[in-house]
């Protein structure tokens, strides 16, 4: 409806300097006039103003009738605004529901999607959010408060650890053996033997396994004794 308000107004204007135009062509200060009736003209589904359009296209240069279809900056404010068709943002159909249910007395309680859609709406818009969505009304929203952090253990690694309290000697009876203790981990005493490691004594390395090694003299065998070894 505004755009049919303005569109009838301009058409009043162009029929009013019909005369001016006839003798000097398209006056300068009109140029927003005609572009605006250009532009809409096709969307108002009216034919008489498709016949003015093209009366205006055969007056006016042919690339500014062109550009009266892409420049929206040609176009009066109120018809840009209103002459597309615009698909509401949720948030905008949720306040409208909202508002239609208070003036009419009806219980409407939006989703909670819709909620934040409402909300973030109206953030946006700078609108004040409706009681009970939010509003001066509604209870403060809960506030992460971190847990203090706890100080680390300071360890002193210069320290040796201590060892852990040992417990009592066992009095378990007369022969009876004490209970396996093998220690701790710090070095802490037990009941278990240690048994120390063997020792490895280093052997001389004999290049001829088939020789026998070095401090020892072979025998020779005697021709006339009984088979034996190398080394009797």
């Amino acid at each position: 409806m505004p755009c049919y308000d303005v569109i009838h107004t301009m058409c009043d204007q162009v029929n009013g300097r019909l005369n001016y135009i006839e003798k000097y062509g398209a006056p300068k200060d009109m140029n927003e006039t005609f572009a605006t009736i250009i532009h809409a003209a096709p969307k108002m589904d009216v034919n008489e103003l498709m016949e003015v359009r093209k009366q205006l296209a055969l007056l006016l240069d042919e690339s500014f009738v062109k550009e009266c279809n892409t420049n929206p900056d040609l176009i009066n404010k109120v018809v840009r605004e209103n002459i597309d068709f615009k698909k509401p943002e949720d948030g905008e159909i949720g306040l409208r529901m909202v508002n239609l249910a208070k003036e009419r007395n009806i219980s409407y309680s939006p989703s909670m999607e819709l909620v934040s859609e409402i909300q973030a709406y109206c953030s946006r818009k700078m609108i004040p959010i409706p009681q009970g969505l939010g509003g001066p009304d509604a209870p403060p929203i809960p506030q992460y408060q971190p847990q203090p952090m706890i100080a680390p253990m300071n360890i002193n690694m210069d320290v040796p650890p201590q060892n852990p309290p040992m417990p009592p000697p066992y009095n378990g009876g007369a022969g009876m053996p004490p209970p396996y203790n093998p220690g701790n981990d710090f070095g802490g005493p037990g009941n278990v033997p240690s048994m120390p490691p063997p020792q490895m004594q280093p052997q001389a390395y004999n290049p001829y396994p088939d020789q026998p090694p070095a401090g020892m003299n072979p025998v020779m065998p005697d021709p006339s004794a009984k088979p034996g070894n190398d080394y009797n």
